[in-house]
């Protein structure tokens, strides 16, 4: 069965680059373009990965990572990793990135390459260090 990744931007080119490129690498991809509507996307998926912007109109890649985390915690579910994604990078950013321990980060612009690359990683990483949830 082939991994799932979720993949939320607001950019709709980057949401179908990622989409082609992923799927031709054998992933199964669903994508979104905002907040409200990632909740569309899970209620009823689980998925493998999620690769997330940060600086999204209304609600943030931040407040995103964290409802997700908080709606798979609630729902007993294991959180997949992430990998977050900016093109906007300072101290503070690197900081608050740093505070979420994501899988991995991306850093715009970025190559095929690079995105292949931190994919692999953050799978490969999901099934050495499972997170547990307790019951």
């Amino acid at each position: 069965m082939a991994k799932r990744i979720l993949v939320i931007d607001d950019d709709a080119l980057l949401r179908q680059t990622f989409k082609r490129l992923l799927t031709k690498k054998g992933f199964e991809v669903f994508a979104a373009g905002s907040g409200r509507e990632v909740f569309d996307c899970v209620e009823n998926l689980a998925v493998d990965l999620v690769i997330c912007d940060l600086r999204m109109p209304g609600m943030d890649g931040f407040k995103v990572m964290n409802a997700l985390k908080h709606f798979w915690r609630s729902k007993k579910l294991m959180c997949p990793p992430e990998i977050l994604v900016s093109g906007y990078r300072d101290e503070i950013m690197e900081a608050k990135v740093s505070a979420m321990a994501p899988s991995g980060v991306l850093w715009k612009p970025f190559g095929a390459q690079e995105l292949l690359l931190a994919v692999k990683k953050a799978l490969a990483v999901s099934w050495i260090f499972p997170v547990s949830v307790s019951a």
